[in-house]
Parts: structure tokens; sequence; C-alpha cells
């Protein structure tokens, strides 16, 4: 719970297919947040928040997914996703919609590079003092703005 499996043995097919997906569940007390972490990285790649039968969360009004394009990288190059139930400021924020439990889902595709993750569960109150100082923050407005670009996309692709 609330960290990835450790890794495995590098697969051949894994190589060849150009593809890695792994799974972390989370369990989140109300008052958490749980940090994902991982190095910014050549490729296509994907992060998919989902409840806990792996069913999809709102995606059309929630921040529940990112990819490079969305997702903000840090000043030392690592990706740095925030699980919470409330929006803390940070741009990659992944919504937990108040469920207590989910999973989430890691894609990276057209990579040949092993991703490697850490993860914090913290009280919310101690994510500023642990995130680096650089860390992406997005005010009401910008948030405002990246769910409205969300929407617009979902809309665009789904011709809604």
């Amino acid at each position: 719970i609330n960290c990835f499996p450790p890794l495995r043995a590098d697969s051949q097919d894994d190589a060849k297919r150009g593809r890695l997906a792994a799974h972390l569940c989370w369990e989140l007390p109300p008052g958490q947040a749980l940090v994902v972490m991982f190095d910014n990285h050549d490729g296509f790649w994907m992060t998919s928040l989902g409840g806990a039968f792996m069913n999809s969360m709102d995606y059309l009004y929630r921040p529940v997914s990112y990819t490079p394009s969305r997702a903000a990288v840090d000043a030392d190059g690592k990706v740095r996703l925030v699980i919470s139930h409330t929006d803390p400021g940070c741009h990659n924020w992944l919504d937990s919609q108040g469920f207590a439990a989910g999973n989430l889902t890691y894609r990276n595709l057209l990579g040949s590079q092993r991703t490697e993750f850490e993860t914090q569960l913290l009280p919310l109150e101690e994510l500023e003092s642990y995130l680096p100082a650089a860390t992406v923050r997005i005010s009401p407005e910008q948030r405002a703005g990246q769910l409205r670009q969300r929407f617009d996309g979902v809309r665009l692709r789904y011709g809604l």
C-alpha cells in the first residue's frame, strides 16, 4: 500500500513492445497527502488515478491523470505528483475525489529506461516543507484554467 512494487527483472518482451506498466494501490486518510516521485525521462509516459476496483475516476472535471505535456517537472528533474482529498496548490495534484483508497497506474510508452519511484505519505500541513522550494505551485485561478483545458481537451477528443 502507498508504494509501487519493487523493480522486477528486465523483460525483453517489454523492451520489444516499448512499454512498461506499474500499479500503486493507495490508502489516504483525511488530512494526508501521498507524494509520488520519479525522474522525468524521454518517451511518452502517463499516470492515471483510479478507484479501488480499477474503475475510472472523473477525468472530465477533475485532475486524475498527467502526461509529459501536462505535468510540471521540478528543477531537479523529478516529477512529483500529489494525491490528496483537497487541492494543495501543487501543479501536479491528483484529486482523490474523497475516496479513501484507489490505484495509480503508470505507463511508460516508447521508452526503454526503467522508472524508479519514491513515495511519501505525510500530513497535508507538512507538504509545503517536504516539497522542494522550486516545486511548481498553482493559484486557484490557474487551477480553474488547468481544469478548463482538461475539460476542453476531453470534449474535443470525444466530440462532446
